[in-house]
């Protein structure tokens, strides 16, 4: 497939969202993509997940450069995340491309609904303050993630977030090194490495993916650079915003 001055555009908003706020990029490349590529909804996401590995790997090298990844967490979490995104991604085409389309659609509204709301949660989280709490949400964010695409930014920034378990300037940095591991070990699980239909390799297109990461490189470079300038409550108010209009977006795909 030839280069699309699109694909550009969108990789250089991917990696400046992704690397700014912690997204990992599917949320944003998802609803986007369908609309530049006669993709199925299932080589989206694949795609989406190999592009997004590239460019969090990328980020990630970056912010441990600058020491800002909490690799307690990582450790912690990463096992959970890698071993959920490979299963869900292995077993995606079990699952019909309309439920995955709703299912992504609720996640991205409850996130926004969460960082909106102002106060206390009207029920409590069962289990919330356990030591086994995140990496139970690890373990589902990769089941999520490997399934619709989306998870790793989506669910644990806000969870950061909300449990205060680091200075918010080094949720992002941290984020991105796990949406990093959850990507790699979900496009395994899409993949297949027949070489006769190169550049695609299973579910994933790989030229399509190389585009979005290389635009995406140099908007994270930028977003790496204004990390530590964005306030809190700045940072949910865009997250938030974001998520709103990509799950209206993602209803008409």
């Amino acid at each position: 497939m030839e280069f699309s001055f699109e694909y550009g555009l969108l990789g250089l908003f991917v990696g400046l969202v992704s690397s700014l706020l912690g997204l990992g990029g599917s949320v944003l490349i998802i609803p986007i993509l369908p609309s530049l590529a006669p993709l199925t909804f299932r080589e989206v996401i694949a795609t989406s997940l190999f592009s997004v590995a590239l460019i969090t790997f990328s980020n990630s090298v970056i912010y441990q450069l600058k020491k800002l990844i909490n690799w307690k967490q990582v450790l912690t979490l990463f096992p959970l995340v890698s071993l959920g995104s490979f299963l869900s991604a292995r077993n995606s085409h079990h699952v019909e491309e309309k439920y995955v389309k709703t299912l992504l659609i609720f996640v991205m509204l409850a996130m926004f609904y969460r960082l909106i709301k102002k106060g206390k949660l009207p029920f409590k989280i069962p289990g919330f303050e356990s030591k086994y709490f995140l990496p139970g949400v690890g373990f589902c964010t990769g089941l999520l993630s490997g399934l619709v695409g989306i998870g790793g930014g989506v669910i644990l920034t806000p969870t950061f977030m909300i449990k205060k378990v680091m200075d918010h300037k080094r949720i992002s940095p941290t984020i991105n090194c796990l949406i990093f591991l959850g990507s790699l070990t979900a496009v395994l699980g899409y993949m297949d490495f027949n070489l006769d239909k190169f550049p695609q390799m299973g579910a994933v297109h790989t030229q399509i993916g190389f585009t979005l990461f290389i635009f995406a490189f140099m908007g994270s470079l930028i977003g790496i650079r204004l990390n530590s300038k964005i306030s809190e409550p700045l940072r949910k108010k865009v997250f938030s915003a974001i998520l709103l209009i990509l799950a209206v977006k993602l209803i008409f795909v």
